[in-house]
């Protein structure tokens, strides 16, 4: 029963989502399987606000009280443009036997990845420490409190800890295994997404591969199911996709519907980890050269919103005294050794086949054989993936205590879908053309 309460909160929070997007007619009719992609993380972002605004007025973290607001608006949307929504699937029937054999693969990936959530309660030290003490404390007390966030030392933003405490009180208990479906929904949205881009762009034979291709890498296939590095990382690998995603529609469109949606998930995209600020403040670059380009210089004041909760969130934190772990203890050190260890630790790790097969080899390789603007969308992301990539790099050289046994492959998770959206584009243009 446990398992089919989770499923429904997770088709309940991908409502959400759909109805706001299709509600305010932020995507077209014909972008459906992007709007189901994108409806998942929005409706986390969404209700995890909710569920923080309700602490901070004091309004009871009852079900009805969280649901039924939910309720009324898909409702009303529903209503409202009953006539337009179509959601139309792909004619299978019509698929050749090749088209079909992938997608089993991808069907058994899938699968297994649900498998592996439901075999175990969370494994890692980072998700028992942080992202689902936080959810249980915040589920038991029927709130945030300012002390409880100073004793676990936490100054996380806390998105990722109430989507965990979400499904507790739609659970009406704690279960730390079936939770970690929360995790397995954002790796299958991140394919649908992922999914949905490139066949805007390729043929269906093309999107599929590349997406089983990205499903079935070991690292996304843990971070879906077994979950052996935290709750972090692949959301935030998720919820960088999608903004690219939406900046490339914003890039050909140029209309506010697309920007509001850009500057929606780079706000989400700051709110699972710190990590996810710097990978914003990228994108906003890149939207912000277009603007500029295009002379759109009115539409920097719709941009410029997605800082807002970030720093709502900086200003609670002073408020309520978080001085966590993060800011207090990564002192400064520099060296040559350090550096050298930095290297090659990162170098070990992107060799490393068990866990990303060829990903970073041939992402490399495509580098030093195409150059970084082999195609206007290949140069701006690069610029995102090697801008990240080095920021790592600088922050293993520089902190004290920082090194990349630690942390590499979960850093490197959340710019991996970008990787792979890149390759593709590439294999594309320089091989395959068709």
């Amino acid at each position: 029963m446990s398992i089919v309460i989770v499923v429904l909160s997770i088709l309940f929070l991908s409502a959400i989502g759909y109805a706001i997007l299709r509600g305010c007619h932020l995507l077209s009719a014909k972008d459906n399987l992007i709007a189901i992609g994108a409806s998942y993380g929005l409706g986390v972002g969404l209700v995890s606000a909710q569920l923080y605004l309700y602490s901070l007025m004091y309004v009871p973290w009852e079900r009805e009280f969280i649901l039924i607001p939910w309720i009324v608006l898909f409702l009303f949307v529903l209503v409202k443009n009953r006539k337009r929504i179509k959601i139309v699937f792909p004619q299978i029937s019509s698929w050749k036997r090749l088209d079909l054999l992938i997608l089993l693969g991808m069907v058994l990936t899938v699968s297994y990845v649900i498998f592996e959530a439901l075999l175990r309660p969370v494994v890692a030290w980072d998700a028992w420490a942080n992202w689902l003490m936080q959810a249980k404390v915040f589920f038991w007390e029927g709130m945030i409190r300012p002390d409880m966030l100073t004793y676990m030392e936490s100054e996380y933003p806390l998105t990722i800890n109430l989507l965990g405490t979400f499904i507790y009180l739609m659970l009406g208990k704690v279960d730390d295994t079936v939770v970690l479906l929360t995790s397995t929904a954002f790796y299958l949205f991140l394919t649908i997404t992922f999914f949905a881009a490139l066949r805007k762009k390729y043929s269906l034979r093309y999107a599929l591969l590349f997406t089983f291709l990205l499903m079935a890498t070991q690292n996304f296939v843990r971070h879906g199911g077994r979950l052996e590095a935290g709750l972090a990382d692949l959301p935030l690998g998720y919820f960088a996709f999608v903004s690219i995603v939406f900046l490339f529609e914003y890039f050909k469109k140029r209309t506010i519907q697309t920007l509001v949606l850009l500057t929606v998930f780079l706000s989400l995209t700051s709110l699972i980890k710190f990590e996810g600020i710097f990978l914003s403040v990228f994108i906003i670059l890149c939207a912000s050269v277009h603007i500029i380009r295009h002379k759109l210089y009115y539409q920097f004041l719709i941009l410029g919103l997605w800082i807002l909760p970030f720093i709502s969130w900086q200003f609670d934190r002073k408020v309520m005294d978080l001085q966590g772990s993060y800011s207090t203890n990564h002192g400064l050190e520099v060296s040559v050794d350090k550096t050298l260890h930095a290297l090659s630790g990162t170098l070990k790790e992107l060799f490393n086949i068990k866990s990303w097969g060829l990903l970073w080899i041939m992402y490399f390789f495509s580098l030093f054989s195409f150059g970084i603007r082999s195609d206007k969308a290949v140069f701006v992301l690069n610029a995102i993936i090697l801008s990240q990539f080095g920021l790592y790099l600088l922050i293993y050289n520089v902190t004290a205590w920082h090194n990349p046994e630690s942390s590499i492959e979960r850093l490197l998770m959340h710019i991996a879908p970008l990787v792979f959206y890149s390759l593709a584009i590439v294999v594309h243009n320089k091989i395959f053309r068709y």
